[in-house]
């Protein structure tokens, strides 16, 4: 019983930290998308890069290799395709946002 109340606790607090991140998340998108609004006039540009995958040879990656997770239906993303997004982001300036890869929902 004492492992079943445990693993209650754990799956609750994993839960509450899973909606602190989105809320952090969501406050920060919110916060980018004002800062570039208010400051547009001035010529000043911020913007968000979201990364809606693994990126290759990170740190993350290996970990979850080396814990044997199957990372099969998660979008992967090169480095070098992080730098040609964040390089349009910050030359066009023609959107707040980017997801990469492209094809992440």
């Amino acid at each position: 019983m004492h492992q079943d109340v445990t693993a209650q606790a754990w799956i609750r607090e994993h839960r509450w930290a899973q909606v602190r991140e989105q809320q952090v998340a969501a406050a920060t998108r919110h916060w980018v998308h004002a800062l570039n609004q208010d400051l547009a006039d001035k010529g000043v540009y911020a913007g968000l890069l979201l990364v809606a995958g693994v990126v290759e040879g990170s740190q993350a990656q290996r970990e979850a290799v080396r814990l044997g997770m199957d990372l099969t239906a998660i979008p992967t993303v090169s480095p070098a395709d992080l730098a040609d997004a964040h390089f349009d982001l910050f030359t066009t300036r023609d959107r707040v946002e980017r997801i990469v890869p492209r094809n992440a929902s």
